[in-house]
């Protein structure tokens, strides 16, 4: 949900936001039921690069498990990537707001030239999301859930205490859809890669809030 490419956005710093399992967690063997992950905040590309490969590898318990990757991440970031498919995209999933700021739409657009300047096809182009929120509002909830029903005397904050209680009432039985619908919509949400390399999207479609908004 961007905790990790918010932050990098709104400051000027590159986030990678790697696949489930990459990082390990543990003891959280499945932190948010496969919402939450680790990863690299950076100056730079090649800094994130080496931080994520420092960071890579799973526990034995841990739910999702990945195999190290053929190549380090800062091999990758130093290789030539040739002429890149990019879709531009500034479509929202359903029930996302989709008023975009002139700021950040013309963020992305000088961006997008850049990479044309730089020799990559770019087009416009959506890819599906679906109802993707709707496997994430389970998993958030009972996360949230989990978490606060682990702490000894806990005092969270209202919200937070709301978000807990839908997930013990609601959040957890509805897990098990969630996780079936998984592959449903990573396929749906994946076509997109078959005509692009990248996706190329604004992050946030405001800019950040002003300090104690």
């Amino acid at each position: 949900a961007g905790s990790i490419r918010i932050p990098a956005a709104w400051t000027g710093l590159v986030g990678i936001k790697p696949r489930r399992g990459r990082v390990s967690g543990f003891p959280r063997t499945d932190p948010f039921h496969g919402i939450t992950v680790w990863g690299p905040l950076a100056r730079n590309v090649e800094d994130a690069a080496l931080l994520l490969d420092v960071l890579s590898g799973s526990h034995p318990e841990d739910a999702y498990q990945i195999d190290p990757p053929g190549v380090s991440f800062v091999e990758a970031a130093r290789r030539e990537p040739g002429r890149l498919r990019v879709a531009v995209s500034f479509r929202t999933a359903f029930g996302v707001s989709g008023r975009l700021h002139p700021e950040i739409r013309g963020a992305v657009e000088r961006l997008a030239r850049r990479l044309i300047d730089l020799g990559h096809k770019v087009f416009p182009a959506d890819p599906d999301y679906g109802l993707v929120g709707l496997g994430l509002i389970p998993r958030g909830t009972a996360g949230a859930a989990d978490w606060l029903d682990s702490i000894p005397n806990a005092r969270p904050e209202r919200r937070t205490e709301i978000e807990a209680t839908i997930g013990r009432v609601a959040g957890r039985r509805l897990l098990p859809l969630a996780k079936r619908m998984d592959p449903y919509l990573r396929r749906k949400v994946g076509r997109i890669f078959q005509v692009a390399d990248a996706v190329l999207t604004p992050t946030t479609a405001q800019p950040p809030l002003r300090v104690g908004a």
